[in-house]
């Protein structure tokens, strides 16, 4: 897969690895790692997304992992992975918080 599909980060004390893309139907797609290899097949989490995914790791106050992307007209779309792997999206979607932002990359210079 194309490396600006794909965002990982590790969750917990584990190290276990989570990788997610966005899928070629633009749905979020999740699959986990640890220090065997593959420990799960793909998973497709749903949603629409119009970017790659960013997540945000654990924090030693906040054991989650939140999963970002753009969503359909811009708007910032997010889910929670708490520790153990239970996910929550909303009320069995994604997290609309609205925004009205490109997927299109700018970059700045000095």
């Amino acid at each position: 897969m194309c490396p600006n599909m794909l965002a990982s980060a590790t969750l917990g004390s584990s190290q276990d690895r989570y990788i997610f893309a966005r899928g070629a139907k633009g749905a979020m797609w999740y699959r986990r790692a640890d220090a065997d290899g593959w420990a799960t097949e793909w998973e497709d989490l749903g949603g629409w997304f119009d970017s790659a995914p960013m997540v945000w790791p654990p924090t030693e106050q906040d054991e989650a992992l939140h999963v970002f992307g753009l969503g359909p007209k811009g708007v910032i779309i997010h889910g929670t992975f708490s520790v153990g792997g239970e996910y929550e999206f909303g009320e069995g979607s994604w997290f609309d918080d609205g925004g009205e932002l490109t997927p299109t990359p700018y970059r700045v210079e000095n």
